[in-house]
């Protein structure tokens, strides 16, 4: 396999104007498409404070730009983004003109206003002059209403459009007919479409949320122009086996719960919608109790859910309208179970289609807020990114992302290479969010699509990724002497050289004006479930150390 290096050539402006990128599938083959799930170098950032995931990926200007909100202490959450010259990092948080200390792109409103305390969920959409951007906003914590901003750049400055919410709270209640709408919060904004594939109207995809349960359907609302009137199209997703008009409850499916904010996105080739949505599974000791506002509780006792104690997972849907949507036969395609180690939860997911013509046609990446496993009170929320190859494109595909980068090794020293939940939003204490240098991210080795129980189509059989390595460092001579150390581990949590199989490969070669590069060819490790990477420095100290990996099959 040819080593891969990230690619910064995008266009600029966006992509022509409804046209989001290139389809895994085909209307033809989406609904039976299987898929490959690879985890992504996870997590994308982490922080002392909670972050989620806003409108997902878009690209501008010759770089990525991801959306995402943060709560800060007693200011709610604001709005902020961060970029990168590569769709999976590193990414360097913006610094915006919000509070001291915040990087928000899009301030909270002031004392009194309707967003004083929550201006977030902000997903952006082109219309062929300028970015308008839906957000939501509350000056509590028992109404979320829909506000809009725009601006030149991605990046801002970000205006905001009105005084006063373009969806008020009270709309996601009407007309009452059934359980989420009585039970309604308002709003989490999910997707902004604009273009000819809507007929040149504003879609916004949001969440109608029921309850403090942070659940529910999600709709389509649709409107002339960003600032209204906005009027519900239809439900475009909503629990299997509900009636949308009755306070019927789910059973027995895995997304029986409701969805958390998801984002759309349209293939102009394909003529589809796709989205993959976070449906939350609540098989086993709770159920959703709508006499309790919708919160969840116990079955045994009555009592309430702890945060955390449920699993959300990435299911798949396309549509040709944008508004009746088919899931795909093999739905739940992301179980959390099957990410990265000690994942509950993938939650407020939103999708990212390719480039045509990019090394990873055939596949979409889903950019999601990532919750570890409850046992440790001291993890909180970060951003996540998983990857999904349709099988029958898998020969065509590969990807390449940063592990772990600027590092600084000593000669004769091995860099750390450690993946715990244990401790980890303490190990940033005081800093920014970052991406991957506090510690390091697994890669998985064997990956297989899932077989749902009762299926009887014909299944892949295992897929062994095929890992090659791009080293990158900085130092006083002009050759390097280094090892790259491959581990083969079970679990995915850390190194253990007592049990690990561990493959050592030279990194050696010429490092013009002490800037050294160096390519490994892929190999498969046909053993192992995850693989770590470190790096152990030979006579001469690594500084500004990088590690990719190349992944193909």
């Amino acid at each position: 396999m040819l080593a891969l290096v990230l690619s910064t050539t995008l266009s600029a402006p966006p992509l022509p104007l409804g046209d989001d990128g290139a389809p895994p599938c085909t209307a033809a083959d989406c609904a039976a498409a299987e898929w490959l799930h690879i985890p992504g170098p996870n997590p994308l950032l982490i922080d002392d404070n909670d972050l989620e995931m806003a409108g997902g990926l878009f690209e501008e200007d010759g770089q990525y730009v991801m959306m995402y909100h943060r709560t800060k202490g007693s200011e709610g959450f604001t709005a902020e983004a961060a970029t990168s010259s590569g769709k999976y990092g590193p990414f360097t948080p913006l610094v915006g003109p919000g509070p001291k200390g915040s990087e928000s792109i899009l301030p909270l409103g002031k004392k009194g206003s309707w967003d004083t305390n929550i201006v977030a969920s902000h997903s952006p959409s082109w219309n062929g002059t300028a970015w308008n951007m839906a957000y939501i906003g509350s000056k509590n914590v028992d109404s979320y209403e829909v506000g809009m901003a725009h601006s030149q750049k991605l990046v801002g400055p970000w205006k905001k459009s009105s005084k006063e919410p373009v969806i008020k709270y009270s709309a996601s209640t009407e007309p009452g007919s059934n359980d989420w709408e009585k039970q309604s919060d308002g709003f989490y904004t999910g997707g902004l479409q604009y273009g000819p594939h809507t007929n040149n109207e504003y879609w916004l995809y949001a969440e109608t949320v029921s309850g403090n349960t942070d659940y529910g359907p999600m709709a389509l609302w649709t409107s002339s122009a960003p600032l209204g009137p906005w009027k519900r199209k239809t439900y475009t997703l909503y629990p299997p086996g509900v009636d949308k008009n009755a306070g019927q409850h789910c059973s027995g499916a895995w997304d029986c719960g409701g969805y958390s904010e998801s984002g759309v996105k349209y293939s102009k080739d394909a003529g589809l919608f796709f989205t993959a949505f976070a449906g939350v599974d609540f098989h086993g000791p709770h159920y959703r109790d709508f006499a309790t506002k919708g919160r969840f509780v116990k079955k045994n006792n009555n009592g309430p859910v702890p945060n955390g104690d449920y699993e959300e997972h990435i299911g798949f849907a396309f549509s040709a309208d944008g508004m009746n949507w088919t899931r795909s036969m093999h739905n739940k395609i992301g179980p959390c179970s099957s990410g990265t180690p000690t994942t509950q939860a993938y939650a407020e997911s939103h999708l990212y289609l390719p480039k045509k013509g990019s090394t990873e046609e055939g596949s979409f990446s889903v950019y999601h807020t990532q919750r570890f496993d409850d046992n440790d009170k001291n993890v909180g929320e970060m951003l996540g990114v998983e990857v999904f190859v349709n099988v029958a494109k898998k020969s065509t595909w590969s990807s390449s992302w940063p592990l772990w980068y600027n590092r600084s090794i000593a000669n004769g020293e091995e860099s750390d290479c450690e993946f715990t939940t244990n401790g980890m939003s303490n190990s940033n204490k005081g800093s920014k969010p970052v991406q991957g240098g506090v510690f390091c991210p697994p890669v998985i080795a064997q990956v297989s699509p899932k077989v749902q129980p009762g299926m009887v189509a014909a299944r892949a059989d295992a897929s062994v990724l095929s890992l090659g390595w791009t080293f990158h460092a900085q130092i006083d001579g002009d050759s390097i002497n280094a090892t790259l150390n491959v581990h083969e581990s079970e679990k995915g949590l850390k190194l253990d050289k007592t049990t690990d199989k561990i493959h050592k490969l030279p990194l050696q070669g010429s490092c013009p004006h002490g800037s050294c590069t160096i390519n490994i060819d892929g190999a498969k490790y046909a053993s192992a479930n995850w693989i770590f990477a470190s790096v152990t420095a030979g006579s001469e100290k690594l500084e500004q150390a990088r590690l990719d990996v190349n992944l193909a099959f």
